[in-house]
């Protein structure tokens, strides 16, 4: 019976990378003390870096966790997010007007349009472009995938974040192709025995070394006379291959332990991507910022984990209400289909 059911450690998983990109944004907005939105320098302490460091990596396990499945039924998933997303924009709309009267500048067509939401048009177009990727991947031999792998990375890490030629940053669809090719690979040497010798721990420790190091390599940058130049944009970026590694490990600390199953976890993670819909969003975005700033003033990084962890089980609960109008509307599609077949 537990075959058929996800398996837990993986949602889990799922719902920490959603939580730790959540702090991202709480810690780089609400502090100001990562480079991002003015130039670093020492006052501002080395907390925010340390933890940017760990929480960065987010959206890259992300988009690992779906290529450690591979995603199945992409326009299904493409529908389910669009759908989502209206959902969730016209209750943000309705919510906003019975706040204040009206969308303030609010455009309401602008509001149904992927603007601030990079990551969710980029998921949707790795997802159609999956059932592709996946004919390529079976039609290579592991030989042949350890080399294409090795081309790939040296394309993202070596021309797109050394040289800066493409995709600098990694905010984009280069970088998710990369990162659920990566994935599918590492799930095959999985699979064959390869990573079966290392221990769950190991991978975990790895990742918290790494994370630490990102963090020693930018203060050092930083002490050498680099804060100015080099932005928070530039050094934390998902395609830097410190972060890179620090990802993996985590998925795989994740991956290899041995499966759990809870029912409370695997139903708080059909909401995850709702935290992030909501949280991103032209009507949210902005009061999150704000009440990040206000809570970072007087309550420090304290009040940044708490204010996350409130943003994580609201706003994943809203995604579970959703996920419950989705279910309706999907089954009763199904019965008006049926005796449509019926009738013809």
């Amino acid at each position: 019976m537990q075959k058929n059911r996800r398996v837990s450690n993986i949602e889990l998983l799922r719902i920490l990378s959603i939580f730790l990109i959540t702090m991202h944004h709480l810690v780089v907005h609400g502090s100001n003390a990562c480079g991002y939105l003015t130039n670093y320098s020492f006052e501002q302490g080395t907390l925010g870096i340390i933890l940017n460091s760990f929480c960065i990596i987010g959206v890259n396990v992300f988009i690992l966790i779906s290529g450690w499945f591979g995603i199945k039924n992409p326009i299904k998933a493409t529908i389910h997010l669009i759908v989502d997303f209206v959902i969730l924009s016209t209750l943000m709309n309705i919510g906003l007007y019975l706040h204040q009267g009206n969308l303030g500048e609010l455009n309401i067509i602008e509001t149904y349009k992927f603007k601030y939401l990079w990551f969710l048009y980029d998921y949707i177009i790795l997802a159609l472009l999956s059932p592709f990727l996946e004919r390529l991947i079976k039609s290579m031999s592991l030989k042949t995938y350890t080399i294409f792998i090795l081309i790939i990375t040296f394309i993202n890490v070596v021309i797109c974040y050394g040289l800066e030629l493409v995709n600098s940053n990694g905010y984009g669809l280069l970088n998710f192709l990369y990162l659920y090719f990566v994935a599918r690979y590492l799930r095959r040497s999985f699979e064959i025995g390869v990573l079966r010798r290392y221990s769950s721990s190991f991978f975990a420790i790895l990742y918290i070394g790494l994370s630490l190091l990102a963090a020693g390599c930018y203060f050092l940058l930083a002490y050498m006379g680099f804060g100015e130049s080099l932005g928070g944009v530039r050094f934390f970026s998902y395609n830097n291959p410190i972060f890179i590694l620090s990802s993996i490990c985590l998925l795989l600390s994740f991956s290899i332990v041995k499966p759990f199953y809870s029912n409370m976890v695997n139903v708080m993670a059909t909401g995850v991507f709702s935290v992030y819909i909501l949280q991103s969003s032209m009507q949210l975005c902005p009061y999150r910022v704000l009440l990040s700033k206000l809570i970072y003033s007087d309550y420090s990084y304290i009040g940044l984990f708490v204010l996350g962890i409130s943003i994580l089980i609201v706003f994943s609960i809203t995604g579970v209400l959703v996920e419950k109008i989705w279910s309706f509307i999907e089954s009763k599609s199904k019965k008006i289909l049926n005796i449509w077949n019926e009738i013809n």
